[in-house]
């Protein structure tokens, strides 16, 4: 029969095993705590990229690795921006070149990983800064056209242009094929309404503005 001493440390052996399994058999993923670059993030996203947040499928997850990506960043970044110690350097000058160190490498990562990406843009502000206007469009056709026909080579793509436009291959092709690129595209304005919608909702809801 097992003694008071030996049943109660017994009993504490049986608790922390159960302790330990409970832990062992909880999904990692649970576990995970958002830390404060992580949560910094979300807020200024909630706040700043309401639009951008509300596309995040889990934003939980998405903000605690974002975190745990700037916590590895900032102490990768920290020793290589604070350098050496200094000769004779005093106690409290070594504190303050570290603590600049780590804000340096904080203002990098968070950069980085867009973590206080640029607040979003209402419509109006976004049809006064993009750059992709008709009149740049049509720009873009002419030079097409000079470098179809060999005049000149202005390192276009039509892969680049789709990509950048939004528009359909189709289109672009006919419209630098065009005798007059701005007839052709009042004549298809549906086509470039709806690409400025889809560039608009790219635009507006890209994390890295």
């Amino acid at each position: 029969m097992l003694s008071t001493a030996q049943s109660l440390h017994a009993a504490m052996l049986y608790g922390q095993a159960h302790l330990a399994l409970t832990i062992w058999s909880t999904p990692r993923r649970s576990r995970r705590a958002m830390n404060h670059y992580g949560q910094r993030a979300m807020k200024h996203w909630q706040t700043h990229r309401p639009q951008a947040f509300e596309q995040l499928p889990n934003p939980q997850e998405f903000f605690t690795a974002m975190g745990e990506r700037i916590a590895t960043a900032v102490a990768d970044l920290i020793p290589t921006l604070a350098g050496a110690d200094h000769p004779g350097e005093e106690y409290l000058e070594k504190v303050a070149r570290l603590n600049a160190a780590r804000l340096r490498a904080e203002e990098i990562a968070m950069e980085n990983e867009g973590a206080l990406a640029s607040p979003e843009l209402n419509r109006e502000e976004w049809e006064d800064t993009t750059s992709e206007t008709k009149d740049s469009l049509l720009d873009w056709a002419w030079k097409m056209k000079d470098q179809l026909d060999g005049d000149a080579d202005h390192g276009l793509t039509w892969e680049d242009s789709q990509r950048r436009w939004m528009l359909p291959l189709t289109f672009l092709q006919e419209m630098a094929a065009a005798s007059s690129p701005l007839e052709y595209l009042r004549e298809h304005s549906s086509i470039w309404e709806t690409s400025v919608e889809n560039r608009w909702t790219r635009d507006s809801t890209s994390p890295a503005l």
